[in-house]
C-alpha cells in the first residue's frame, strides 16, 4: 500500500478533471484547474487514509505509527485485543505462536 500519489494517479485526475471539464462547459475551460487541484486533494486524503487504516496489524492490533508517538498507548492496545480473544478458541489455536504470548501475559 501507497502512501502518497503516484504519477498515473496525477495524470488520472488530470485526465478525468478534463473530462468533466468538456462535460460541463462544452469546451476547455480555466475552471477545470479547480476541478484538477479538488480531485488531486481528494485523492491524496483517501489514499492517506487508506494506507493509514491498513497500517495496524490485523491478528494482534498493533499499530506501529502510534508505538513511534505513544509506546504505552500502543502496548495498551495490543493488551486490549488478546484481553478479548483469550478466551476464543480459533484465536488460541492459529500457528503464529500466539499460545505461547498468552501464557507469557498470564
Amino acid at each position: 500500500m501507497k502512501k502518497h500519489l503516484s504519477w498515473t494517479d496525477v495524470l488520472g485526475c488530470f485526465f478525468f478533471a478534463g473530462l468533466l471539464t468538456l462535460v460541463f462547459w462544452r469546451q476547455l475551460d480555466p475552471r477545470g484547474i479547480i476541478l484538477f487541484v479538488a480531485f488531486l486533494i481528494a485523492a491524496e486524503l483517501l489514499t492517506l487514509l487508506r494506507w493509514r487504516v491498513g497500517l495496524p496489524c490485523a491478528n494482534c492490533g498493533f499499530d506501529p505509527l502510534l508505538y513511534g508517538r505513544q509506546p504505552q498507548a500502543a502496548s495498551e492496545r495490543v493488551r486490549r485485543v488478546f484481553d478479548r480473544r483469550k478466551d476464543q478458541a480459533d484465536f488460541l489455536l492459529t500457528a503464529h505462536g500466539l499460545i505461547e504470548t498468552q501464557q507469557r501475559i498470564q
